[in-house]
């Protein structure tokens, strides 16, 4: 996708530089536009006339959908590789229930996917929303168990049926939460094409037929629209070269009937878990919006929230944590000071370590803009003024009643000066965060 040059955006702006937007320019407002890190909507000078014309200048190629009381957004894509530009929102990880189970299992498997969490180097993970499968085919178990994972759990919905009369049922129960419903074949499009225009719901078009999928974007042009080129009996290879067709036809090619989220149910077509937890991973890196799961064990769940993590993270931003004073355990007036720099994973791998060793302490964050120890050292963040600054604003001389502060062996060189800066006797710690315990406690520091 060739992206508009700031001047053509510029030229369309009413070139106030007011800062209404939040930006000081609008030179700066129409880069923010270019990159989708702001919204034309934000500029309250705009004309319609030029409201259009920028929507036609800016607008993603692949259209953004919503779902669900939180409004969880999909789509929105820009590029198909995140070089050129970051990928903006991460693929939703749907887990499903069958309503052939029992009302006692749907409320326990909608309980656990509500309290799910996995907590790592800083980040919660949490499963982003149910799917209703109509196992039974009956409306009216369909219809309680939708019932049941209303009253349980506050998480946005995907129902799941081929019969538009199952899907009716269930929609019924939960119209105001704004379900997707999935999924259309052709010979019952026009069916679902009825109940999501009633119920202003996403649509899901499903066929492993691109050529039949695109005349039915066609035919549902104007509804939200996801598409699901799957099929229960489908190979992966195929399914994994049918999403790479459409998201390349809706950037490359601007094919608009192919300019739609995708999702994948997942918990159709891969028979054992191993193969599921490998598809997603496929899919995650290529392109689905939406992965329908069987998966709910940690083991299986965690490798794919890292893996997505990793696909829609900043590339240009790196991982920081907000710097300051931070307490480790229970530290008191006795215990040791450790500085280190603001970068995430040296922050947690530091933290970690102590953490496992028992060590109670305080661990001054030193703000490198997201760079090591070493890096920043070498790009003149790392001073002694700037760290006496730290110890002044974090106020952690009224916190203890020593003077002495452990630092990174990678800037023991900083040694005298930090020393002269701040008055605090300067304690030259190992290179690696995992020799800091054993460190402190042989230095008499704990």
């Amino acid at each position: 996708m060739s992206k508009p040059s700031p001047i053509m955006v510029y030229n369309l702006l009413p070139k106030k530089n007011c800062g209404e937007c939040k930006v000081p320019t609008c030179m700066a407002f129409a880069l923010k536009l270019i990159e989708g890190e702001a919204e034309f909507e934000e500029c309250p000078y705009l004309t319609e006339e030029q409201k259009i014309k920028l929507s036609a200048l800016i607008s993603p190629p692949i259209k953004a959908v919503s779902f669900g009381k939180r409004k969880l957004i999909v789509g929105g894509e820009r590029v198909l590789y995140r070089h050129e530009l970051r990928f903006f929102h991460p693929t939703i990880f749907s887990i499903n229930i069958n309503d052939s189970l029992s009302e006692e299992k749907i409320k326990e498997k909608a309980l656990y996917i509500k309290n799910f969490k996995i907590e790592r180097a800083g980040e919660k993970f949490l499963i982003d929303s149910i799917t209703v499968t109509s196992e039974s085919g009956d409306c009216e178990k369909f219809r309680k168990a939708v019932r049941i994972i209303k009253e349980t759990s506050d998480l946005p919905l995907i129902l799941y049926s081929l019969n538009p009369k199952v899907i009716q049922a269930g929609v019924d129960e939960i119209a105001d939460e704004k379900p997707i419903l999935c999924s259309a074949k052709i010979d019952t499009l026009k069916s679902f094409i009825e109940i999501s225009k009633r119920y202003s719901c996403p649509l899901t078009l499903e066929s492993s037929d691109l050529n039949e999928l695109k005349i039915m974007a066609e035919k549902a042009n104007g509804l939200e629209v996801l598409l699901n080129p799957g099929a229960p009996s489908i190979k992966p290879f195929n399914l994994l070269s049918n999403v790479i067709a459409i998201r390349r036809c809706g950037i490359e090619f601007k094919i608009k009937e192919f300019s739609h989220p995708i999702l994948a149910a997942l918990n159709f077509i891969a028979k054992e878990a191993w193969m599921e937890a490998l598809l997603a991973s496929m899919l995650i890196i290529r392109y689905a919006s939406i992965l329908i799961l069987n998966l709910m064990s940690i083991e299986n769940l965690l490798p794919l929230f890292i893996l997505r993590e990793s696909v829609y993270s900043n590339p240009r931003v790196p991982a920081t944590v907000s710097p300051g004073l931070y307490e480790i355990g229970k530290p008191n007036e006795n215990s040791p000071v450790i500085l280190t720099t603001n970068y995430a994973l040296t922050y947690y791998l530091v933290t970690g370590d102590l953490e496992n060793a028992g060590i109670n302490c305080y661990v001054l964050i030193f703000d490198s803009q997201g760079m090591s120890v070493l890096n920043a050292l070498a790009g003149g963040l790392l001073s002694s003024e700037a760290i006496k600054k730290l110890i002044q604003e974090s106020k952690i001389e009224e916190k203890v009643s020593h003077r002495k502060l452990v630092i990174p062996g990678g800037i023991a060189k900083l040694k005298w000066e930090i020393e002269e800066a701040t008055g605090w006797e300067v304690i030259v710690g190992p290179e690696e965060s995992s020799g800091l315990p054993s460190f402190l406690k042989r230095e008499g520091l704990c």
